[in-house]
């Protein structure tokens, strides 16, 4: 598994360094902790590079959980966001990285960290809690669509869930409701009512669950009537979950500011940890300049040569 890990050296980014060792050793992956320098071509940018890679080899030296992952830190200068990305998409990253602090962010990590999380086409694992060995208790929701089982299945692939109790939740809205209330319905009938749709899609969830091979018999399910946004902290915090694992859509401009973004409303709240799966790529297959043989991405150069063993 390659793992990609934006680093800017503070406290959020060591957490972020140690979930990665933890993903990776068993597996024997490959590390990449990232550091962005903002700008270029100026000679202060020069200096903080030389001075980032002397940082990034120390931090990465003071990290347990990477001492049977190898690394290869990489220090270059850009617009974060963007660098971050690139990288990802040039070597083939399977995981992005990402501390993030347990409150929600400031106004510049935040854009950041959105960046990340509306444009990366890799999974994105947003870490804002301390690191106290594997995930324990997961959180999967899945609105029933192809990328929610995308999801689902990047838990079990990226190696979320190895010690892990797994809960899958959907959350879902009886349509009129509130139109029924308004012209007399008895709360009793309301109640039949919702949970007459809540067994269909409970349904809907085993269906599709055993339909992509996802059927777990230690994986719990849970169907809840509200919104996403309002289920999914509300049952995070009753289950106790450290994880929480939420497709996306892809969404953009009018449609995203219309329908809001399930992931970026649990980033804007304390909580648990984030895993953000995104859709399909668009233009499957490897990058032109990896397909024409090159050892490296264009523009993306690491720190002097540094392997942790």
């Amino acid at each position: 598994m390659r793992i990609l890990v934006a680093t800017d050296f503070s406290v959020r980014s060591h957490r972020a360094l140690r979930r990665a060792g933890l993903l990776a050793g068993p597996r024997r992956g490959k590390l990449m902790p990232m550091h962005v320098v903002e700008g270029l071509g100026t000679r202060q940018v020069a200096q903080d590079l030389r001075e980032a890679q002397r940082m990034i080899l120390e931090q990465v030296a003071v990290v347990p959980e990477l001492f049977r992952a190898g690394c290869e830190p990489i220090v270059i200068g850009g617009e974060p966001a963007c660098a971050v990305l690139h990288a990802a998409s040039a070597w083939e990253i399977e995981l992005i990285v990402v501390g993030s602090p347990s409150v929600p962010p400031g106004r510049t990590s935040g854009e950041t960290l959105r960046a990340l999380v509306r444009r990366s086409q890799c999974p994105v694992l947003v870490v804002r809690q301390p690191v106290e060995g594997p995930y324990r208790k997961v959180l999967a929701s899945i609105d029933l669509s192809d990328t929610s089982t995308r999801a689902l299945r990047g838990v079990g692939s990226l190696g979320l869930a190895d010690d892990a109790d797994v809960t899958v939740l959907h959350a879902f809205r009886a349509p009129a409701t509130t139109k029924l209330r308004a012209v007399g319905v008895s709360q009793e009938h309301l109640d039949d009512y919702v949970e007459s749709w809540r067994t269909g899609f409970a349904g809907e969830l085993d269906d599709i669950l055993t339909r992509e091979g996802l059927e777990r018999g230690d994986w719990r399910r849970r169907v809840e009537e509200g919104r996403p946004r309002d289920v999914i902290p509300r049952v995070a915090m009753e289950y106790r979950a450290d994880l929480v694992a939420v497709g996306t859509h892809g969404r953009t401009g009018l449609a995203r500011a219309l329908r809001g973004s399930v992931a970026e409303d649990l980033l804007s709240t304390p909580g648990p940890d984030v895993l953000v799966v995104p859709p399909p790529r668009r233009t499957p297959g490897r990058p032109t300049w990896l397909r024409l043989g090159a050892s490296r991405p264009p523009d993306v150069q690491p720190a002097p040569g540094f392997a942790v063993t």
